[in-house]
Formats: C-alpha cells, structure tokens, sequence
C-alpha cells in the first residue's frame, strides 16, 4: 500500500485539513453527504444491551448498497505537447452515512473500518501547477470501500495524472476500477493508429504498477456524456442511480429501445437504424480487448512476468454506463446515454431477461 493512503478508522473525517499550494480544501465536511435525521434514538433501549458483535452485524446491514465513485477529474493541458496547468476536480459527493455517524461509538467504527479515503495528490513537476474546482461544495477526495464499491475515472485522466507525477491515495487497495473514454470514434487508421496505440498502452501500464489489489477491471465504452452532449448526471452529486452494464456474447441481443432524448442525435450519427449503435460499441469495445491482448504479448516478449501474471488474474469486461429511472417508467429502465437507448432492468441494473424460465422448465437449466 503507498504511503500516503490513509484508512478511516486512524482519522477523524470531521476534523481533517488538505491543503496544496494554491488552494485549502475544506475538512470533510459530512453535510455534503446525504443527510439523515437521528430521530427516535431511544425507541428501542434494549439494543445497547446486545453484544457488541451482534451490533457491528446489525450496522454493518444498513451500510449504503454498492455504488459508483464517479472520481471525476481532468489533467490540464493547453495543448497535447505542452506541460500541464493544473487539475480541475469535480469529485461525487459520497452518497451517505451521516446517519450511523452520529448514532453511536459502535455504528461510528462500523462506518471507520469499512470505508477508506481516495484521495486525489497534485503532480511533482517544475511546470507551476494548481488544484481547482469546477463546481462550489465539490472535493478532491471521497470515500469508499475498497472491496465493494467501483472506483471510476477516466482513462486519459488517470494516465496523465501518474505521467507528471501525481497520484490516487489508497488505489492501491482498489478491488474494482472502471475507467471510461474508450471512444467509438478512435480508429485504427492513419495518425490515429499510434495515437491510440499509446493511449492504451499507457492506461495499462498506469493500473498494472499502481493497482496491485486489483480484481476486475472495466473498460467503458464512451464517457459520462452522450455523444449529443448530454450529461448522464450532472457532475459532483450522487451517482447511486448509476449501473455499468456489462458486455457478454448476449449483449448485442437485449431488447434495447430507442429513446426519445436520443433519436435526433442517434440518426444523425448513425442514419444505417438503431442496431447501428450497438455495432459501433461493440467494435469499440473489441478494439479495447485486443489492444490489452497485445499489451499482454508484448510484456510476454519483454520476459516481464509480473505484468503477464497481473492480468492473467484480472477480468477485464467492457462496459457502458447507464442510469436507472425507475421513477419515470412503468418499470425500472436502464438509460444508456452513449448508446442513446433504454433497456428493461432490475433494481440493480441487470438486463430483465423476458425470456428467462423457458430453458428452465423445458431444459433444466439452473434459474
């Protein structure tokens, strides 16, 4: 683990102080998480009775489900040849536990030990460099646990931050990171062909040397916004409506339907009918698998084992990002703004599967 990460339960979150040479980023301050009323603490007194192991299970069950960390960020550059500026960070306030905060000493340790600081380090260069905000109340830093929720950047970010550099405090204990900006339109052809070469090239070798827990890494086809320019969610509020949809042999046949906020852009970009976006994903996507493949033989040709056996043991999925609404439609839907369609889904954003019991009943397949 590098040295700067720091874990909750050694800190006291309410009484911290980050500074950097140009700005002081505020302690972190818990009324920019969801707030909770701690109403009603005495209704049921014989709960401090229980064993404080049955109370730590009991907290441990109303921590928040598994989320996205949008860890939004962009390295500053007039220009691709000259050297950076500064950092603008627009950070996803967390999504909450101010509630178990302020309960008790017990849910206080619960929330301390199962979440950790990521942190965002400015770079070490001779170039003058600064750290700013895009949005008020936004952060520099977040929180998460490393073993259940998804850490999310972009690629090109995370690639230029490590190059001039900067930093993530406590990736190194990442179990799950997705990293979006694997665009459709990059080609293979011309200029673009070593362009696009070094730029995977450079995302693998970043997550390789600074990832080391790392289990599943997903690759996002496109980014937080649709090709039309339409946020997915405006920056630096909660992503808990966000999903990653992954893509399997499956993906090309669920029963995608065209959105109303997309068709315009949608036919003007892909004019050959809707089947046309998810072609384009898909090849984007294969295009991402083969580069790591090809990154993978060439650390082979270089006899670095550590890099060949480091992904052997990640599963690396493409993926694109969606957002529930639920609340809009007759049933849970998956908005998919890179694909400017929806899609019928469960609460936890997987496809609804309108087919499912037939090959159960009529093939003993497992439900």
């Amino acid at each position: 683990m590098d040295s700067s990460s720091k874990i909750l339960s050694s800190e006291d979150p309410k009484n911290e102080d980050h500074q950097n040479e140009q700005t002081s980023t505020p302690s972190p301050d818990f009324s920019l998480v969801a707030s909770h009323s701690s109403r009603g603490r005495n209704n049921f007194p014989q709960f401090t009775k229980l064993p404080p192991e049955i109370q730590c299970m009991i907290f441990e069950r109303t921590l928040p489900p598994p989320h996205i960390l949008n860890f939004a960020f962009r390295v500053i550059r007039p220009n691709d040849d000259q050297e950076v500026t500064g950092i603008h960070s627009d950070i996803a306030k967390f999504p909450g536990n101010l509630s178990l905060l302020e309960t008790c000493q017990i849910s206080k340790d619960t929330v301390y030990r199962a979440f950790r600081k990521i942190e965002l380090f400015p770079f070490k260069t001779d170039h003058p460099v600064h750290l700013t905000r895009l949005h008020p109340g936004t952060l520099s830093y977040s929180y998460m646990r490393p073993s259940v929720d998804i850490f999310m950047c972009s690629a090109m970010a995370i690639t230029d931050l490590y190059k001039y550099g900067g930093s993530i405090g406590s990736i190194s204990s990442l179990t799950r990171i997705a990293t979006h900006g694997m665009y459709t339109w990059l080609s293979e052809k011309g200029q673009f062909q070593k362009k696009m070469t070094d730029f995977f090239e450079g995302l693998f070798n970043t997550i390789e040397e600074n990832c080391q827990a790392l289990e599943k890494f997903n690759l996002v086809i496109g980014g937080t916004r649709s090709w039309g320019g339409t946020e997915i969610q405006e920056n630096g509020k909660s992503t808990k409506t966000w999903r990653l949809l992954e893509m399997d042999e499956d993906f090309r046949y669920l029963d995608f339907v065209a959105s109303p906020r997309g068709m315009i852009t949608s036919s003007f970009y892909y004019p050959e009918g809707p089947r046309a976006d998810v072609d384009q994903i898909l090849n984007a996507a294969n295009r991402a698998m083969d580069k790591l493949e090809k990154h993978v033989e060439r650390k082979q040709a270089l006899k670095d084992h550590a890099a060949v056996e480091y992904w052997r043991k990640v599963k690396v999925v493409p993926a694109v990002l969606g957002r529930m609404e639920g609340r809009k439609e007759k049933e849970p839907r998956l908005w998919l703004p890179t694909l400017k369609h929806t899609l019928a889904c469960h609460e936890d954003g997987s496809p609804l599967d309108q087919y499912k019991g037939l090959a159960q009943i009529f093939d003993g397949a497992s439900w």
